[in-house]
């Protein structure tokens, strides 16, 4: 699930909205990955001026606020009241708002574990709406296999982001193969961090191929992992010629 920051409610908080503070909680509840969108990426674009310490759902509001409570609203209120209540509410929350405030990264949160769909889903936001993202960390999230698939898959058309940090994300040999294949078709990373992933010699030497025809990436760190004498030399030798790269293994 994505959030978006609304930009027309910023000075009460996009949460100021009773039915995104309810869809929240439930994704939260439900285990469902949340992505909150960094459009914007500040405190008071989620939670308004007063920021998170005077967030209160029980102010928050469906419809126009000036008139007498929706349908809608009542519903949720008396969904919440019998049972969750609103401290839970408020906890799920605050705890679940993820996001970027330093403009041009987007940091997923170790603890969201955001999964192949929301890699997915966060590169297709990125892309759609042309976020100006130059630097993507998804660390410890533990994206595995399947993530870095849809991630190697995205990555092929995204045209912002210049760098990839995915220390500790499970990724394997099969994951390092999708990036080698996506760094083939990529001209925009420069910098891939890829240390901790339990890379050997075969995602070691799928890197090595497509540093021979990737021309942009100059930084590749690939600490901790299991790579042995092959797949260094591989590496080593596929970077022999380019006298500014930085290569760590």
């Amino acid at each position: 699930m994505i959030v978006v920051s609304n930009e027309k409610v910023l000075d009460a908080g996009l949460y100021s909205r009773l039915w995104c503070t309810w869809e929240v909680y439930c994704a939260v509840v439900d285990e469902v990955d949340i992505v909150v969108h960094p459009l914007t990426g500040t405190i008071a674009h989620l939670f308004g001026a007063g920021g998170e310490m005077e967030f209160d759902p029980e102010r928050g509001r469906c419809g126009n606020p000036a008139l007498a409570p929706t349908e809608d609203e009542n519903r949720i209120r008396h969904a919440i009241v019998n049972g969750a209540g609103w401290d839970a509410i408020r906890e799920s929350v605050v705890e679940a708002s993820q996001f970027t405030t330093e403009v041009g990264r987007i940091d997923v949160d170790r603890g969201v574990r955001i999964g192949p769909k929301g890699v997915k889903l966060l590169l297709e936001a990125v892309a759609t709406d042309n976020v100006p993202a130059e630097t993507l960390d998804l660390s410890g999230n533990r994206i595995g296999t399947l993530g870095a698939r849809a991630l190697a898959t995205a990555l092929q058309h995204n045209a912002t982001i210049t760098t990839l940090i995915l220390v500790d994300s499970d990724i394997g040999d099969l994951g390092a193969q999708a990036l080698a294949t996506a760094l083939q078709h990529n001209a925009m990373i420069t910098e891939l961090n890829l240390s901790s992933n339990n890379i050997g010699d075969l995602g070691a030497q799928a890197l090595a191929a497509a540093l021979q025809q990737n021309e942009t990436i100059d930084v590749l760190l690939l600490h901790d992992n299991s790579i042995g004498d092959l797949g260094t030399q591989a590496l080593r030798d596929a970077v022999a010629h380019k006298l500014a790269f930085d290569l760590s293994v």
